[in-house]
């Protein structure tokens, strides 16, 4: 990395770290998840120290499909010029409270009503389109991403955090340890039915996206490989992979002409 470059990164790793103290602070009881802030702040350092180490990416301008409570679009304004952040009107009236945590940043900041398959009109070109644990919850995510490479400018780029097999494994020990056999049987009956149930009392663990059915489905399908394929499929180049969390794969695409 050039000595600009990592001058630039030292100082958006201290904002970061700042906001992050902030939302402590003032956001807990804006998400119900445990150590947020801190996970998504250590996760987007690594992102974009990587994308501009690895293959410098153009960030003027960055959209965020399925930004939900609207965290990670003040980071991403801390490195971009303009921010969007697009999710269900719930996430993004969340979103519209927590962005107010920087109001010099929420100027760069524009929040839209909307999902991935149906995104409003007039919001693109990007330089960066930006996806964080969204591909596993789209019905066809395939025909949803060859939609939206009209979202990208000419040599910008679509950059996925996406779950991976560790996640699933993790998220089965998390549950095991923290239900109890009787508790577990009961949802397995309720979720999974009698006859899955009674061939394998152990087998059901509650999925992350319900559509899925199991975490056993999860944990096949929630593999480097299968999102690797979703992106070609649709049409992208894959130019690099890494990971941010040893639970998740970050995965940069461009549209291939």
């Amino acid at each position: 990395m050039t000595a600009p470059n990592r001058t630039k990164m030292q100082a958006f790793q201290l904002e970061a770290f700042s906001i992050m103290k902030a939302a402590e602070q003032d956001l807990a009881g804006t998400v119900p998840w445990p150590d947020y802030f801190s996970t998504r702040t250590a996760e987007h350092i690594l992102l974009v120290r990587s994308l501009f180490e690895r293959q410098p990416a153009q960030t003027g301008s960055c959209m965020e499909i399925g930004c939900g409570p609207g965290y990670t679009l003040l980071l991403w304004a801390l490195v971009a010029d303009s921010v969007i952040g697009v999710d269900d009107e719930k996430a993004v009236s969340t979103a519209r409270k927590v962005v107010q945590l920087r109001p010099d940043l929420a100027s760069k900041i524009t929040l839209v009503p909307g999902a991935a398959d149906k995104l409003p009109g007039k919001l693109g070109p990007v330089d960066l389109l930006f996806s964080q644990y969204v591909l596993e919850h789209l019905q066809d995510p395939s025909a949803t991403l060859a939609r939206l490479k009209c979202m990208i400018k000419p040599g910008g780029c679509f950059v996925h955090v996406v779950n991976n097999l560790v996640d699933r494994l993790d998220w089965q020990s998390v549950y095991r340890g923290s239900v109890s056999w009787l508790g577990r049987m009961r949802r397995s009956l309720r979720y999974a039915g009698f006859v899955r149930t009674f061939l394998n009392p152990d087998e059901f663990t509650p999925p992350h996206e319900p559509v899925m059915g199991s975490c056993s489905a999860e944990q096949r399908t929630y593999r480097l490989e299968r999102w690797t394929r979703l992106c070609m499929e649709a049409g992208y180049e894959i130019t690099d992979h890494f990971q941010t969390r040893d639970t998740n794969w970050v995965i940069v695409t461009r549209p291939m002409p």
